[in-house]
């Protein structure tokens, strides 16, 4: 294994940060108040990432704590490391009650979805408390969020989380859809065409507000609908399903028992909302006013 799941998070939440320091200036916040903005938003992100991941799994962390018999094997050899909820008890690995393990993010248990609903209103409380334009350090969190999030799917990969289901098509690895790498890879390549486009939107000044919001909107325009899309091969059985319905053509297609829900998880319905509120912020970008193209950017500090 290339590192663990916390590394390459870290990993991703380092590379975004450098990088919105690095360009904030020019959508008009100075990069004392984008540090400010980044952090706060790191903070709620991870404490929303880990609430929508115990509000989805609520029953299993209800049994760990009265019940481990009914989600942790019986007995585990200590040599072969133990499972949260299990104590070492000479050689073999005995289920005890864990009621703080919903406290143990650490351990796993983070969604990007809820951490991404948390961290924007987050955003724009820190950048108004810096007096900087909440819009516009929305905006720079959203053009890097794609960078960071790439390296957290490659953190996927290699701790086996996050998984697709199994399957004989060719894509598959291990008997299995990469859905990690997959997801990565387009993440990568939404950063870049953010990345493009917000260069040219700010290559002779500071851009309105309200144009700036075409970046989110895009952002959430593509990474909803795909991030539907993934969900029907995803594997992981955690992610909930307020709705199941079953796709049995997809199944055939890819391989799967017919009868497993492919509609609509938790994470589904949030993609068609992300969807939707894309499309309105690229519309109100596209009529806003051009901005202050005559206005420099604001030196970085």
């Amino acid at each position: 294994m290339i590192g663990g799941y916390g590394q390459w998070l870290a990993l991703g939440m380092t590379a975004g940060a450098v990088v919105a320091l690095r360009l904030s200036p020019r959508a008009g916040v100075s990069r004392d108040a984008m540090a400010d903005t980044t952090f706060w938003a790191l903070l709620a992100g991870l404490l929303g990432a880990r609430l929508l991941h115990v509000a989805v799994e609520w029953r299993f962390y209800v049994d760990l704590c009265i019940a481990p018999d009914l989600v942790l094997p019986q007995e585990n050899f200590c040599a072969l490391g133990c499972l949260p909820g299990q104590e070492c008890d000479g050689d073999v690995c005995r289920n005890v009650g864990d009621c703080f393990n919903v406290l143990k993010f650490w351990q796993g248990g983070l969604t990007f979805l809820g951490g991404l609903l948390a961290a924007i209103p987050a955003a724009f409380v820190a950048a108004r408390h810096q007096k900087a334009s909440p819009v516009a350090a929305f905006s720079m969190l959203m053009l890097v969020l794609p960078l960071g999030h790439l390296f957290g799917r490659i953190g996927c990969w290699f701790e086996g989380c996050c998984h697709g289901r199994s399957s004989s098509l060719w894509i598959a690895v291990d008997g299995r859809i990469p859905t990690q790498l997959v997801e990565a890879g387009f993440n990568g390549i939404l950063f870049l065409w953010l990345l493009v486009r917000f260069l040219r939107l700010t290559a002779h000044g500071i851009p309105s507000a309200r144009r700036l919001l075409v970046i989110p909107g895009l952002y959430m325009a593509l990474y909803g609908p795909f991030r539907f899309l993934i969900e029907t091969v995803r594997g992981d059985p955690q992610r909930g399903f307020p709705v199941e319905i079953p796709w049995p053509w997809l199944a055939n297609q890819v391989g799967f028992p017919p009868d497993e829900p492919v509609l609509f998880s938790t994470s589904q319905l949030i993609g068609l909302g992300m969807l939707v509120v894309g499309v309105i912020l690229v519309r109100s970008a596209s009529e806003g006013p051009a901005g202050s193209p005559d206005t420099p950017p604001s030196p970085g500090t």
